[in-house]
């Protein structure tokens, strides 16, 4: 049986007389970063303007950062609700997305008295955690404001449809957060160390090895790996220096590190 629609909400729409005009700020559009833990994803994000972190696991203690420290999902709700009428910051940041996928899963266990969503018949537990995540996540997306989601990595077993196995690096946010999230977000990358070990690199554009990429076309333009040295100075310059790379100005080329990525035991 199909599940009924709830039946609230505004019905005005505002129809539209001219095309919309594309945003060129950065920081009107949402991403995730994932990868190995203290790789700089924290620091780098920390560069932006106005950034206000939704810190949901210990984090950012070496950073002077705006933050707000989160131990559950009424918490994230609450912080959710004051980031859409806020004024002040220009950046939120989700540091992680999946421990806030945790916190809303025990909240929906919580609140249909069950210790797991399979215990509830017809995967009732499952639906009532989708839709508390998707409805909140969807709010903050559409608040106005840019939105950095972060995330670990692991390597995941893929099977091959013509047979046969390989790995593929992935965020480790749980099958359920990663279904809402990464249909809604704008880039999606992975930060890793280049070859030389010691300086650090953002694959902006992913292939069969590992997840990444955007759906912007005018940005990025023949960007696949962004240089992002050994400081967070550095990755921001870099990063926004790639961002500004658009049709009408080529790319530097240069030659592409080899990956290097730690399995954990």
């Amino acid at each position: 049986m199909a599940r009924k629609q709830k039946a609230v909400g505004n019905a005005e729409i505002a129809w539209p007389s001219a095309p919309s005009v594309p945003l060129t700020d950065l920081q009107d559009f949402s991403m995730l970063w994932y990868g190995r833990e203290k790789i700089g994803k924290t620091s780098l994000a920390a560069q932006f303007e106005k950034a206000l972190f939704l810190m949901t696991e210990p984090g950012g203690k070496a950073l002077s950062i705006f933050k707000i420290d989160i131990i559950n999902w009424a918490q994230f709700r609450a912080a959710t609700e004051r980031v859409i009428v806020d004024k002040d910051f220009r950046t939120i940041i989700v540091d992680t997305v999946d421990k806030a996928y945790e916190y809303c899963l025990d909240y929906a266990c919580d609140k249909l008295a069950i210790d797991h969503p399979a215990d509830e018949d017809y995967g009732k537990g499952w639906a009532a955690v989708a839709d508390e995540f998707s409805d909140c996540m969807t709010r903050l997306l559409h608040c106005g404001k840019g939105i950095i989601f972060t995330s670990h990595a692991k390597e995941q077993t893929i099977k091959r449809r013509g047979g046969g196995e390989s790995s593929r690096i992935v965020p480790t946010m749980a099958g359920g957060a990663r279904r809402v999230i990464e249909p809604m977000i704008d880039i999606w990358a992975f930060m890793q160390y280049a070859e030389d070990g010691t300086s650090r690199e953002m694959v902006i554009r992913g292939d069969d090895v590992i997840a990444a990429g955007h759906r912007l076309q005018k940005r990025f333009v023949g960007v696949e790996r962004i240089n992002l040295g050994k400081s967070a100075e550095i990755a921001y310059q870099n990063f926004m220096r790639a961002w500004a790379i658009g049709a009408t100005e080529a790319p530097t080329t240069a030659a592409k590190p080899k990956m290097k990525f730690t399995r954990k035991a």
